[in-house]
């Protein structure tokens, strides 16, 4: 089956996608940085529903 987005396990073995991916999949127009602040207004709590990355990561 073909995914939409890649799907990854964590350490923890939980299913993990990038949010650049999603942000790109849903082609949403607000610059990332901007997008990703407003889910984290929406509730979106740092080690529980996202994992921060301090540095930039390069696209495939």
């Amino acid at each position: 089956m073909n995914q939409l987005i890649t799907i990854t396990q964590n350490e923890n073995n939980d299913q993990v996608v990038s949010g650049r991916e999603l942000h790109e999949f849903l082609e949403v127009k607000t610059p990332y940085t901007q997008w990703f602040e407003r889910m984290v207004d929406y509730g979106f709590a740092e080690n529980i529903d996202f994992i921060g990355l301090s540095q930039k990561s390069e696209k495939p």
